[in-house]
């Protein structure tokens, strides 16, 4: 096992393949304790649309599921419950740093999915 995977798993993070991309291992918290500041009540609201895309791309949905509109409601909730708005951007900006080529393909799945989801809603 790497060094750096070795350390993933002392610290918490669980190990496993990008979403979208299975050349590269990628780290995600088991918790979001670190991702979730507290939240300002007096903060401008995100677009729904957006928070919904962005919890389904940080969601441990795959593409290549068989997914139907209530497993991503399902998914986007229990994301949303998980990290909150600023915790989902957070992970959104992490991927988009570590591997912009493979998050691109996954936010445009994510915000087309989200979009069908709550439409049939």
């Amino acid at each position: 096992m790497r060094p750096l995977a070795e350390a993933g798993r002392r610290n918490g993070m669980a190990t496993g393949t990008q979403r979208g991309c299975s050349r590269t291992p990628v780290f995600w918290m088991q918790t979001a304790a670190s991702y979730r500041p507290q939240e300002n009540p007096m903060s401008t609201a995100l677009d729904l649309d957006d928070v919904r895309t962005e919890a389904l791309f940080v969601s441990d949905v795959q593409r290549s599921q068989h997914l139907t509109a209530d497993l991503i409601r399902a998914a986007v909730s229990a994301t949303m419950d998980r990290l909150g708005e600023t915790g989902c951007a957070a992970l959104v900006a992490q991927e988009f740093g570590e591997h912009p080529d493979c998050a691109l393909g996954r936010m445009r799945w994510a915000r087309r999915a989200a979009r069908q989801a709550f439409i049939t809603s």
